[in-house]
């Protein structure tokens, strides 16, 4: 017998079977897009740049159509929606309070060319999440970032990932608001750079495998600028540049004063994990530093006003410097930090910084108290360089191992220092000896005494 059911049909509701699988594969991607993209969608607090034209894998510039719909959007006080694929765009600009939005890990921007991938200017309360940025190592034929803003308030960058870029990854000038919880990655310059800050917080990041530098707060001038680091992940950070410290520091902070760095884990960077370059006013304090390639944490130049506290050093040539008094670096407290397991590079000549094996090292107008270095080949403590000397406190200590415990200056014009209550375990060479520069001048002072050095105080220190 001859059916009179239509293949083709449903015998119950007469949809096509091409209109039923249609169907069936919207509703099975909706189902795989992350649960706040399904709501936002489903809600209607976000407009599907899919049915505005936007489609991916289509490997034609974008960045136009993305730019308008993000307008759109926003006049009608809604995010965009990538949905995943792959999005060739350049410069896209958002408007106030944009919104773009797409699935973690599948929604791609793509490099195209040599231009930002994102480039916008003087607007507020943008916000981006969910969107991975691949700016495929594009010719550095431009001076900005694969992601760069400018003037820009109250932003949010979150959830993102951002990558392969020859340029900084992420660019922002002038800007204030959140960069939390993204990955940034493979890049051969730096993966933040953040400059002239008015409000930025920069937290729970992850930055990895970058050829220069990883996270860069600096100001065009010395100023305030408040900028909080906080909470981030920072690990195998380069030196491609080369020079003596520009480059190859996990966080690196240039005459931005105020500036707070806690809390973050900083791991096998070519240089420094942080370097304070003329800073004033800056705190850093909580992290966690393992495998620096020269001084862990640096505090140099016309710097005015540090807190190094708390942080734990494990394997550096030096651990922590605060220095060049000769340059106006003065003020500061080091306290509460363990410093351990520091190294002399045999491959670098004696006298330069690389090569030394030093825990803690400081200048000027500075306390040093209640910290624990121990293995540290050369000396555990260094207190002044030459004349440069002034108003040091070093209490409190715990110092273990090495050539020599604590070296402090002795030359002509060396300011005052006083060194109570320490205890110096296990030296070869001397507990507390006397320098010229970096030579030793003296035999041990805590049993000679220190009375011919007039600018100099020992009392009640313990060798063990």
């Amino acid at each position: 017998m001859r059916s009179n059911v239509n293949p083709s049909k449903s015998p119950e509701t007469g949809v096509s079977r091409r209109t039923l699988l249609t169907a069936t594969g919207i509703a099975g991607a909706f189902a795989m897009l992350p649960r706040s993209a399904r709501a936002m969608l489903a809600n209607g607090a976000a407009l599907d740049a899919g049915l505005m034209g936007i489609q991916p894998d289509t490997w034609r510039d974008q960045g136009p159509e993305i730019s308008n719909a993000l307008a759109t959007a926003a006049r009608q006080g809604k995010a965009l929606f990538l949905s995943p694929g792959h999005y060739s765009a350049t410069r896209i600009s958002f408007p106030d309070g944009g919104q773009l939005t797409g699935a973690r890990g599948q929604t791609v921007l793509l490099g195209h060319g040599d231009s930002p991938v994102i480039a916008t200017r003087g607007v507020r309360n943008i916000d981006m999440s969910g969107i991975d940025i691949d700016g495929q190592y594009a010719a550095p034929g431009y001076q900005s970032g694969l992601v760069t803003l400018e003037d820009c308030s109250g932003l949010r960058i979150r959830d993102c990932g951002i990558k392969a870029a020859n340029t900084p990854l992420l660019q922002l000038k002038r800007c204030s608001g959140k960069v939390e919880d993204n990955l940034l990655e493979k890049g051969t310059d730096s993966a933040i750079f953040a400059l002239d800050s008015n409000g930025l917080e920069i937290s729970g990041n992850t930055v990895q495998d970058m050829g220069d530098n990883g996270i860069l707060v600096w100001r065009s001038n010395a100023g305030e600028d408040g900028t909080i680091v906080s909470g981030n992940r920072i690990e195998r950070i380069g030196n491609r540049s080369g020079g003596n410290g520009q480059w190859g520091n996990g966080i690196n902070i240039y005459k931005a004063g105020n500036v707070l760095v806690s809390g973050n884990r900083i791991s096998d960077c070519i240089l420094s994990a942080v370097r304070n370059n003329a800073g004033a006013n800056c705190q850093i304090t909580g992290n966690n530093l393992t495998r620096s390639g020269e001084t862990a944490v640096f505090v140099e130049f016309g710097f005015s006003g540090a807190v190094v506290a708390n942080n734990i050093i494990d394997r550096a040539a030096t651990g922590i410097s605060v220095t060049n008094y000769n340059e106006g670096g003065r003020l500061a407290t080091v306290t509460g930090n363990v410093v351990r397991d520091l190294y002399r590079d045999p491959s670098r000549k004696d006298g330069e910084p690389q090569a030394y094996g030093i825990g803690i090292a400081v200048e000027a107008d500075t306390v040093v108290s209640d910290n624990v270095v121990e293995n540290a080949p050369w000396i555990g403590l260094v207190l002044g360089y030459g004349p440069y000397l002034n108003d040091v406190v070093a209490s409190g200590n715990v110092i273990r191992g090495g050539d020599y415990g604590i070296a402090v200056s002795v030359v002509e014009g060396a300011g005052k220092a006083l060194v109570r209550g320490n205890l110096v375990s296990g030296t070869k060479k001397a507990a507390v000896a006397g320098f010229d520069h970096d030579k030793a001048v003296t035999g041990d002072l805590l049993a000679s005494g220190a009375g011919r050095f007039p600018h100099l105080t020992l009392a009640q220190n313990t060798l063990d």
